[in-house]
């Protein structure tokens, strides 16, 4: 799905752009199967303003496009060009935006459009979703996720992190049978 917001004499109204596609693609993905991979690359030149008055062209806040994003589980790709002034761009809330929905994000001038696009393609072609379940005991526990791929032979580990769980999942030991 493409939504394209192209005004010439106007603002960047990014962030209503953003909102509009997570919400057009929620419904139309909903008719595809539960299968489709969902994501929104959103490409803008500017700050979320009209003109130069730096006013706010959108009616969505960011934190409303982030709720909807995740609320919709549907990550953010963000791509931000810039001519000759990187502060053009508001490299901070294309970041927060990617990083709060599982996208990612990537600005540059525009010799550097090329990388933008690949930088962000990249981030759509090498996901992959694992699911485990976890048998920790009651209280506070401490685990880390470590991950071997085929072909590959070493391991990738995380950091150690902690995790409260309310009651023991741990099975108890099958009591052998006496003669």
């Amino acid at each position: 799905i493409w939504s394209i917001d192209v005004d010439p004499v106007g603002g960047t109204c990014y962030y209503d752009s953003v909102y509009e596609s997570l919400e057009r693609l929620s419904r139309e993905a909903g008719s595809a199967g539960s299968a489709v991979r969902r994501a929104v690359v959103a490409f803008t030149d500017g700050r979320d303003m009209i003109n130069d008055e730096r006013v706010q062209c959108s009616t969505h806040t960011i934190d409303d496009v982030i709720r909807a994003a995740q609320q919709y589980r549907i990550p953010i790709y963000a791509i931000g060009m810039y001519g000759q002034d990187p502060s053009n761009i508001n490299a901070d809330d294309l970041n927060r935006l990617a990083s709060e929905t599982g996208g990612s994000a990537a600005t540059g001038g525009q010799g550097q459009i090329n990388e933008l696009f690949r930088q962000a393609f990249a981030g759509l072609v090498n996901q992959y979703v694992a699911a485990f379940e976890v048998l920790a005991k009651q209280g506070r526990n401490e685990a880390y996720l470590e991950i071997r791929l085929s072909g590959i032979s070493e391991a990738i580990k995380s950091a150690v992190f902690e995790f409260d769980s309310p009651k023991n999942y741990i099975p108890e030991p099958t009591p052998l049978p006496t003669p």
